[in-house]
């Protein structure tokens, strides 16, 4: 019961905090983050560092094991709309599986089992963001491809898109 009444004190002082600053701008948002690709679907944590770029680390749960996406992202204003951004960057992901993991060859149809693992890549994304203005949320789209190499000497590439809701202050 303590622990409900401090978590609903503290989450009213961000909202009340958050709607008596009625601004489009924010320092730090975090969030949920859906995306098609299992390895990018989770927590999301975003910083500006100034009012144009920004950090955005994503932290998931994939295949029984962690995955880290870091991304810098460079966010701009061409239109009317204050609150809507689109933005581009650039980034690097870690991911470790852990278990066996199957799939089957495309080519020699034969179902391959890999013991586990780790990968690393690039990511390069681009994307749009609305900030609400009497709200503290932020929703954004995005489309993010990405290269991934495996401990094994494979590599695939993919196009992530994905949908993230976030509260920002």
């Amino acid at each position: 019961m303590k622990r409900s009444v401090i978590f609903l004190l503290f989450s009213s002082f961000f909202t009340f905090y958050s709607f008596s600053q009625n601004k489009t701008d924010y320092k730090f948002a975090f969030g949920l983050r859906a995306g098609s690709d299992s390895e990018t679907c989770g927590l999301s944590l975003k910083f500006f560092t100034n009012k144009m770029i920004a950090s955005e680390s994503i932290f998931a749960y994939s295949n029984r094991g962690l995955a880290v996406t870091s991304l810098v992202e460079f966010h701009f204003t061409p239109f009317k709309i204050r609150e809507l951004k689109p933005y581009v960057g650039l980034g690097a992901h870690f991911n470790q599986h852990s278990g066996i993991n199957t799939y089957s060859d495309i080519q020699t149809r034969i179902e391959v089992y890999q013991d586990g693992g780790f990968g690393y890549g690039f990511d390069v994304v681009a994307g749009i963001e609305y900030k609400f203005t009497a709200t503290p949320f932020a929703v954004s789209l995005d489309f993010k491809p990405r290269i991934d190499f495996n401990q094994y000497g494979d590599y695939q590439c993919n196009i992530d898109k994905s949908i993230g809701v976030k509260f920002a202050f």
